[in-house]
């Protein structure tokens, strides 16, 4: 390895990273509005959150016992979410269930499991991010729903990487490449629809981007 191009890189990512997380202190905008956000989001047998619902976070003391415990952790979240407080709060156990629904993926293993949450909860369906794919995907009896199509045209083509998108590029090993970002979103859009008669469910329809 080269040690001063391996010095340049460490500064330059630490650059990035400091610039990035600057975007969002709480002395910006943007930074206001992102702690201003709820973790979960309920609406009537609905939940929308961006990673899932971890067993364990329903089983262990403290955790979360009911939807209305999912609106009192949106509140401790707030009060805490500042630049100044947010990683003292992200290490008390009410902090630690937050990371763990911003970033559980177990669900999309296990329908059973899907099935036991819900049931506790009293939820009809789980919806999610995070697991970006070109579809929409629903299973477990539509009872669990990951809705991040990836719409952005950036992550669409090329994940996590940094590309500028304007041509295609290959890094001098071959190993990474960076290809042309379209001029068009695509992906999916979700509507849940249910109708005002009673017993009726909730229904998904799908909107596909072309």
């Amino acid at each position: 390895s080269d040690p001063a191009l391996s010095s340049m890189v460490r500064e330059e990512l630490a650059s990035l990273q400091a610039h990035y997380i600057a975007s969002f202190a709480s002395s910006t905008e943007l930074g206001q509005w992102m702690e201003k956000r709820p973790i979960t989001y309920v609406f009537e047998d609905l939940v929308f959150m961006h990673g899932g619902l971890n067993p364990a976070v329903l089983e262990v003391d403290g955790g979360i016992r009911s939807l209305e415990d999912l609106g009192k952790l949106n509140e401790k979240f707030l009060n805490q979410s500042s630049d100044t407080t947010i990683a003292s709060f992200m290490r008390t156990l009410d902090g630690q269930i937050v990371y763990d629904l911003l970033t559980y993926r177990g669900n999309h293993k296990s329908c059973m499991e899907v099935s036991n949450v819900a049931s506790a909860l009293g939820l009809s369906k789980i919806v999610v991010g995070h697991t970006p794919d070109d579809d929409v995907r629903m299973v477990c009896d539509d009872k669990f729903l990951a809705i991040d199509s990836a719409l952005g045209r950036w992550i669409r083509v090329n994940g996590n990487q940094y590309c500028r998108g304007e041509e295609t590029k290959s890094s001098a090993n071959g190993r990474y490449t960076c290809d042309t970002i379209g001029s068009s979103c695509e992906g999916q859009i979700v509507k849940m629809v249910k109708s005002n008669t009673p017993n009726s469910t909730w229904a998904v329809e799908l909107l596909s981007l072309i």
